[in-house]
């Protein structure tokens, strides 16, 4: 693999079936989700008191759980590989909940999210746990130069917001999902469960958390088949639950996420210039 000036890798671990990576927060070494269904990094509140954080009374109220950490004495700053960003003011909630969720005793400072990555495409590679960082402007030849001798298959998408938003067919019926690796299983709109029913097995009830508003009863089930493209996933965890409460106030059309169950299973390419998806296989 290629190592220059905006093409960089960053090793991750799982945590559960999220991805966890280390990144510096105001010089010092923590631990994050990389969740691009996330807008901007969100920081922990659990952990504002000790070295280096900002202080938890500079947090204002925001929609559900969230709020606002406004930076009082210079900035907040994240760095990872070739990145650094600079905030005055960053979403804060307590995570807490993903420790206990996820049974890991990794002290969770916050979720990376799309703005810290911005302007660059992303590989994941789930087998080897690495990420590459490849700068737009070099999209082109990464993926003939990397790629390229790999099986491709392309899958065009639209943006919500900051979300790609691809077709897949269950059964006979087309829907929109949004990719997110911040979603460790396919998580579908409610009102969806009794429509795909019949393509599913294993179904049972739990309940659901989220950085917004806990969530009532949900339905888990395994989705039998689901077609993208040419590719066929198959047996893919999914949740079926209310989509706006996770992104309160806001509502993107679509009909659920893929996350892991999606991007675990080959390498996969989200190329957020070009607005397409390439699956690596081989």
């Amino acid at each position: 693999m290629v190592k220059r000036e905006g093409i960089f890798e960053i090793p991750f671990f799982m945590v559960r079936n999220l991805i966890g990576v280390k990144a510096l927060l105001n010089r010092e070494e923590r631990t994050f989700i990389f969740d691009t269904g996330a807008q901007l990094p969100v920081l922990n509140t659990e952990y504002m008191d000790v070295k280096n954080m900002p202080a938890r009374g500079d947090i204002e109220p925001g929609p559900g759980n969230l709020g606002v950490l406004r930076a009082q004495d210079g900035l907040i700053t994240l760095s990872m590989g070739q990145i650094t960003k600079e905030y005055s003011q960053i979403p804060a909630t307590n995570l807490n909940y993903l420790r206990e969720e996820m049974q890991t005793d990794e002290e969770i400072y916050g979720l990376m999210g799309y703005d810290f990555f911005t302007g660059y495409d992303l590989l994941f590679d789930y087998e080897n746990k690495k990420i590459t960082f490849v700068k737009n402007n070099l999209t082109g030849e990464f993926i003939k130069d990397e790629l390229g001798r790999g099986n491709l298959t392309t899958i065009p998408f639209n943006y919500r917001l900051h979300i790609p938003v691809i077709e897949a067919k269950i059964g006979e019926r087309s829907y929109e999902f949004g990719v997110d690796c911040g979603a460790e299983t396919n998580l579908f709109d409610r009102n969806l469960f009794e429509e795909l029913r019949e393509h599913l097995d294993n179904i049972t009830e739990d309940n659901l958390v989220g950085v917004y508003n806990a969530q009532p009863v949900v339905k888990r089930a395994v989705l039998r088949r689901l077609e993208v493209s040419s590719k066929i996933f198959e047996n893919m965890l999914t949740v079926f639950s209310e989509l706006a409460a996770f992104m309160p106030g806001i509502n993107l059309n679509i009909d659920g996420f893929l996350g892991y169950e999606f991007l675990s299973k080959q390498k996969t390419f989200i190329s957020y210039s070009r607005r397409e998806i390439v699956l690596v296989e081989g």
